[in-house]
Formats: C-alpha cells, sequence, structure tokens
C-alpha cells in the first residue's frame, strides 16, 4: 500500500459512492443518473441523485490513533453528504423524486460497509482508499429543517426538497512527515549483538490465568531460546504454539520450560515477523489439547544487509545533489506483500525519509524498493531501519547513497565494475614510484582497461587494480 496516494482520500470516496448507487440504481426502473456537487438548478431532463459534501470532520475517537508504534497518527475524517433526489422535471419534491430518494436509500443501506471490489473504472478509487485499514461504512443522519435551510438558503416561497442526510467513516490521510523510529535499546549496532540480557528490558506482562504468566525474551529472532513462565509446565504431551506453528520443549520445570525458535520457518512459508499469540498445549488421553491463556510475543525479521544500487542524482523538484537509487534488503521474514512494511533511512539522530512500497519475494529472504524523485535524500552513509508487522529488525546496516564521480581523465565514460574514488585508468605519482594508498606499483606496463601505454612511476589501475606486464599488452579488455 502507498500512502501517498491517501491525500486523494476524499474526492475518491465520492466516486465510490457514485460508483456503487449508478451499479445499484442502474437495474432499476427509473433509470437514474447519479452526480456529485453542489444543488444549484440543473438542465438535465433525466431522474437524478445528487451527493453534496457538506462537511468533513475530525473523528474524535481515532484522533490519537496511529498505523504503527513510532509514525505520527494521520487524520481520521468523518464526511457529512446531502442526497437529494429529482424527478424528471427536476422537481425535487414530486412522488416520482421520492421514489428515486427511497431506492438510492435502500441501495445505500444494503451496501452498508463499501469493499473496492467490482468497480468499473475505478483505478482512481482503489489507490487512495486502498491503505484505508479499516472498512468505510456508512451511517444514515437525520436532515432536519435546520439542516436543510442552512444548507439550501431557499425562499420563504420555496419548499424543502426531497433528501436525506449520511455520514462516511472512517476515512484515512496519512501524513506526509518522517516517523519517530529509532535504533534499538540494548543493541550493540557496531558489532550487532546483545551486551547480555541486562541489557534488554523485558516486560513482565499480566497473567491471564493460572498456566503462564510471562515470556522471556518478549521478542525474538528464529534460532532463540525461550523461556515461557506459570506453572504446571513440566507435564507430559507439552507442546508451544506460536502463531499457528508448534514447537517441541527442549526443558521443563514446574514452573518454567525452554524451547528453540526452530530456524525451519526462516524459509518464509510458516509465518511472518510480527506479534503473534503463544500457548502452552497439553495432548489429553482423549487425544484432544487443552491450552493454556494467551500472550503476546514478538518475531523479529533479521535483516542481513542492504544493498544500494542504480545511485543517480535526482531531478526537478528534488533538492540539488540529492539522489535517488534502489535498495535491495537481504535477510529472513522480511515480510510478503500482505504485510504491513516500512523501510525508513536513519542518519544523525533522527529519520531523514521513510519508505512503504516494496517488491517482496514468496520466500520472504529479499525485499526490494526504489528512491523516488520526491522522496530523494543527500548523499552520505544512512542506517536502515527495517520494520515488519510492528517488529523492529535488531540490525539496522549501513547503507551508502553515493553518486559515481566522472573520469579524472576526462574519458566521459563510467567502467563497469569500478568502486573506487576515481573511475577511468590510473593514477600518476612523483618520486621513486611508490605509495601507501598504491602498494602494488609497476615502473612500466600496460593498462587493462583503457589498453594505454604506462608511463614510469604509475600505480596500480584504479578499476582492476591489475597492470599488465610490462613487456606485454592486455589481452582481455571489460567492456565499455
Amino acid at each position: 500500500m502507498a500512502l501517498v496516494d491517501s491525500g486523494r482520500a476524499i474526492g475518491a470516496v465520492s466516486r465510490l459512492l457514485q460508483n456503487r448507487l449508478t451499479t445499484a440504481l442502474g437495474a432499476t426502473p427509473s433509470s437514474v443518473n447519479v452526480s456529485i456537487g453542489g444543488l444549484g438548478p440543473s438542465t438535465q431532463s433525466n431522474p437524478r441523485v445528487n451527493l453534496f459534501l457538506y462537511e468533513v470532520e475530525l473523528d474524535g475517537h481515532l484522533r490519537n490513533v496511529t498505523l504503527d508504534e513510532g509514525q505520527p497518527p494521520p487524520l481520521w475524517l468523518v464526511l457529512h453528504y446531502l442526497m437529494v433526489a429529482f424527478d424528471a422535471d427536476s422537481a425535487s419534491d414530486s412522488d416520482a423524486a421520492q421514489n428515486i430518494l427511497g431506492e438510492a436509500m435502500s441501495a445505500l443501506q444494503a451496501l452498508n460497509f463499501f469493499t473496492l471490489d467490482g468497480l468499473f473504472g475505478g483505478s482512481d478509487i482503489v489507490a487512495p482508499l486502498n491503505s484505508n485499514p479499516d472498512s468505510i461504512k456508512v451511517t444514515f443522519d437525520s436532515a432536519t429543517p435546520d439542516l436543510l435551510s442552512k444548507l439550501l438558503l431557499q425562499r420563504a416561497d420555496e419548499p424543502y426538497p426531497c433528501a436525506t442526510a449520511f455520514q462516511v467513516r472512517p476515512v484515512m490521510i496519512a501524513p506526509a512527515e518522517p516517523t519517530a523510529y529509532s535504533l534499538l535499546v540494548g543493541v550493540d549496532y557496531t558489532t550487532n549483538s546483545i551486551p547480555g540480557q541486562a541489557a534488554v528490558h523485558v516486560p513482565v506482562l499480566p497473567s491471564l490465568g493460572p498456566a503462564v504468566s510471562r515470556v522471556e525474551p518478549e521478542e525474538f529472532e528464529t534460532g532463540t531460546s525461550v523461556t515461557i513462565y506459570g506453572n504446571d509446565l513440566n507435564a507430559s504431551g507439552i507442546a508451544i504454539q506460536f502463531g499457528g506453528v508448534e514447537f517441541s520443549a527442549t526443558a521443563q520445570r514446574s514452573d518454567r520450560l525452554t524451547f528453540v525458535v526452530d530456524p525451519f520457518i526462516d524459509n518464509g512459508q510458516e509465518i511472518s515477523a510480527g506479534s503473534h499469540p503463544l500457548a502452552v498445549t497439553q495432548l489429553l488421553p482423549s487425544g484432544r489439547r487443552r491450552s493454556s491463556n494467551l500472550l503476546v510475543a514478538g518475531l523479529l525479521p533479521r535483516l542481513s544487509s542492504a544493498i544500494a544500487t542504480n545511485v543517480l542524482i535526482a531531478g526537478t523538484p528534488a533538492p540539488p545533489s540529492s539522489v535517488v537509487g534502489v535498495i535491495t534488503l537481504h535477510g529472513f521474514l522480511l515480510g510478503t506483500d500482505g504485510d504491513d512494511i516500512y523501510a525508513a533511512l536513519f542518519r544523525d539522530g533522527a529519520v531523514v525519509q521513510m519508505y512503504d512500497a516494496f517488491v517482496t519475494q514468496s520466500d520472504q529472504q529479499q525485499l526490494r524498493f526504489t528512491i523516488p524523485t520526491e522522496k530523494a535524500v543527500a548523499q552520505g552513509e544512512y542506517r536502515l531501519i527495517l520494520r515488519v508487522n510492528g517488529r523492529q529488525a535488531r540490525t539496522s546496516p549501513t547503507v551508502v547513497l553515493t553518486s559515481r564521480p566522472a573520469c579524472p581523465l576526462g574519458i566521459r565514460r563510467r567502467w563497469p565494475g569500478c568502486n573506487r574514488s576515481r573511475c577511468g585508468c590510473v593514477a600518476k605519482y612523483p618520486g621513486n614510484g611508490t605509495s601507501a594508498a598504491f602498494p602494488n606499483q609497476l615502473t612500466a606496463g600496460w593498462c587493462q582497461v583503457t589498453d594505454h601505454r604506462l608511463r614510469s612511476k604509475v600505480s596500480t589501475c584504479c578499476v582492476t587494480g591489475i597492470l599488465a606486464a610490462p613487456t606485454s599488452r592486455a589481452t582481455s579488455l571489460p567492456p565499455i
């Protein structure tokens, strides 16, 4: 889901209502058209229903609800509509108009909860509303004379139209500001290790029953040994159910048991990273399993590397010298298309930019996302933060986003595979032909990249690091 599209959600809701009502009313004998806009005079000669959005209200009940911990809450809106029916003569107080209004109200009541399935020409509707986490619900309001008088400004001698009011909620518009993710406390990112259990705070969960009271650690990667505390945990036939996957106990006592999160789930087919229910079950003589109360534990994604490719200077309207590119992540349980995945570039103690559109793999071992022009960043080194279904990977590898420099020798081509600060043939040094930066030097020879004769006192080639023997020419040149 692309949260950036949610800024067009208000208009998308109006088009969704028009779409659904057109489909529902098209099968009625009245052959009713559905329009969006004001309530002024119309030249249409056919029966119609007009949708008028007269108020956009902030939903106070969802004001502080966020999509993911660390993100600012989005705008949760309630949209108020007035629906007016007109007959073939554009009259809104006739019995024909009343019949049309009744058919439209019946169609809305039947829909109740709106889905995005089966829309005709609905690409401009699906994208802004696809990120909405809840179904859109329609609730009817009272179209009182006081409301109609405020909205319609009728003259004293004109009757009120045949109309009803309703509201649509919740409609989400995601914020544009960066998230407030941070690196995890208690993790040494220089060595990608946890310096002892004392550095990690594990809160004690309240007990939901007599069997299980807490799990330690509360979140873990595959291969981790996990301890569950409670009562009567040394019975026979004990197994651990975690997110629908069964594990065997490796050690049991009356007040605790231990199991290992088997790395076989790294295949990405059994479970995704995130928060999952955890319970201890006991096999009864009848063959049934008796389950303890449930705890919630977190399975972490395991991020091993982040590689930036195709890093280029961004064009307008990005800031000068900012870059775009593609970042590929490797690891385990990195998420599928159905998971909530967020990646953030972190530098100087703050998130610089956040991304939420990914190309996934079925084995969850690779993610790829593109840095678009509207989210270009300054060149330099960043830590990459990955969160899958609300759980953050413990490792945050370094990503270098730097565009490739031009050739210092004036050759207007970039050599494939050149990953040094220079790009071209060779760097020349004065003196006796030695340099600490280029220890393997030759006094003369042929550059294997440019096939040019090298003068004396030169260093190794900055592209391949290899010079041909002084008496022979290079026979294998890489493509340009």
